[in-house]
């Protein structure tokens, strides 16, 4: 479900970059930062920008569309090492990742992009070369919630894939514990006959349960593993008690 736009209230990008600052100790922070906030909640909330970050961490499935463009065409124009958290939004930038203004609003940072620095759409594409840097077409909202649910739909069976190892890490781990138990029972069974005192009947193995399915991603906060099902341990203490009696028969005379 779509949130809110954002959590600047009446207050400008830059206000809410100082206001966040001011709020977090004199942390300062630049305008891309500022923009990603302020889509996750208010300036004095205890919230910090990570580029690792998934959708459902901000209000607004358009919002981490909007920044994840505005990254990447960021490295095409500036390189592959450019890294947008060390400085402000780029108004070049903005203009490729939206394809310039739509009614007369920036894809992002409307209200701190520097009209007169800003080259025109028109100039933007007279000197971008074949195979430069891209000017992408803007998402529209159902696009972007698409997005959102592709990737999460592959978080999902990433989760599902490492529950999967663990189980079957497990499966092998019981299975070597099994083999164990079976020699030293073989062993013992030996022993024991050899004085005319057979072992009780070798224990049996309760069947593993099945792997029950993950929750979707984001369905419990932006914690994505949250709600998986934890694999338990082996009790193989039953088993031992079996083999060995707390009390063995005495030993004839």
């Amino acid at each position: 479900m779509q949130g809110p736009s954002h959590h600047q209230g009446s207050l400008s990008l830059n206000e809410y970059a100082a206001k966040y600052s001011d709020a977090h100790g004199g942390q300062p922070i630049n305008t891309f930062e500022a923009f990603a906030l302020s889509h996750k909640g208010k300036a004095s909330a205890p919230i910090h920008y990570n580029p690792e970050d998934p959708p459902e961490a901000y209000s607004n499935p358009t919002a981490y569309s909007r920044l994840s463009s505005y990254s990447e065409v960021a490295k095409e124009v500036y390189g592959q090492d450019y890294d947008p958290r060390s400085h402000d939004l780029d108004g070049e930038v903005v203009m490729r990742a939206g394809k310039g203004k739509k009614h007369g609003r920036y894809y992002l940072g409307d209200s701190v992009i520097d009209t007169a620095s800003t080259p025109t759409l028109s100039q933007i594409r007279a000197r971008t070369v074949s195979g430069g840097p891209s000017i992408r077409e803007r998402p529209t909202a159902t696009q972007a919630l698409q997005a959102q649910l592709e990737e999460e739909r592959a978080r999902r069976e990433q989760l599902e894939a490492t529950l999967e190892q663990r189980v079957q890490a497990q499966a092998q781990a019981q299975a070597q514990m099994q083999a164990q138990v079976q020699d030293m029972f073989s062993y013992f069974q030996a022993q024991f006959e050899a004085i005319g005192h057979p072992l009780p009947p070798h224990p049996t193995w309760a069947p593993r349960p099945p792997i029950s399915s993950l929750p979707m991603p984001g369905s419990a906060g932006s914690n994505a593993g949250a709600g998986a099902a934890p694999v338990q341990d082996v009790d193989l203490s039953a088993a031992v008690r079996n083999i060995f009696p707390s009390a063995l028969p005495p030993f004839d005379q």
